[in-house]
């Protein structure tokens, strides 16, 4: 599960304006980004995702939100809004482009440890789904606005493996504004937060 404190760092990190973004998450789950830029003032948040249970959850959860009065009084309820669907085809239920693109991606499985076959195998299939999604991304992304992605990386003997994004990234048009990596140090998956740009 994605650290709110992360979640409201990656948010941060995308520069958007709270009063003037639109705010899509792709990858919602049960709504830790949606929630925290709702609780940061923002005023149209945009979250999707491929489960029905996970948009069930986010409602869930953003309703009790609003029920404790949490929310700053800028934000609505009628301006968050969740959709049922792939990252891949998320531009379907987007009338405008976005200013800000902030998610946590699939992550992979839980493991307490990888062996290489099968973490080859993860990572084509995990990539495979990535370009897919960041070329969908890219064209509903307005021309200054940045993406901020949480993708794994996979520590295998202390050392910490990282998915080849660059290519797919360019790919679609865009490119990387900046890598960090997020890991307690008992994990086995790691988070790379990537910070992307359109190319211009």
């Amino acid at each position: 599960m994605l650290p709110p404190k992360l979640a409201r760092m990656m948010i941060n990190l995308s520069g958007a304006n709270p009063t003037s973004s639109i705010i899509l998450d792709p990858f919602c789950g049960s709504g830790t980004i949606p929630m925290e830029a709702a609780l940061m003032g923002f005023k149209h948040i945009i979250g999707s995702d491929i489960s029905e249970k996970a948009i069930k959850d986010s409602n869930t959860n953003t309703d009790w939100l609003y029920a404790q009065k949490f929310l700053h009084p800028v934000t609505e309820k009628s301006e968050i809004e969740f959709h049922v669907t792939k990252a891949e085809t998320v531009d379907k239920i987007l009338p405008n482009p976005v200013d800000a693109v902030v998610a946590e991606t699939y992550l992979g499985p839980p493991k307490h440890g990888w062996d290489r076959p099968a973490l080859e195998a993860l990572k084509a299939e995990l990539m495979k789904m990535y370009r897919d999604s960041l070329a969908t991304l890219s064209k509903k992304l307005k021309p200054h606005g940045t993406i901020v992605i949480a993708f794994p990386a996979f520590v295998v003997k202390n050392e910490i493996i990282k998915l080849p994004l660059k290519k797919a990234i360019e790919e679609a048009g865009l490119l990387i504004d900046g890598t960090w990596i997020y890991k307690r140090p008992d994990q086995m998956t790691a988070r790379e937060i990537v910070r992307i740009k359109k190319r211009t």
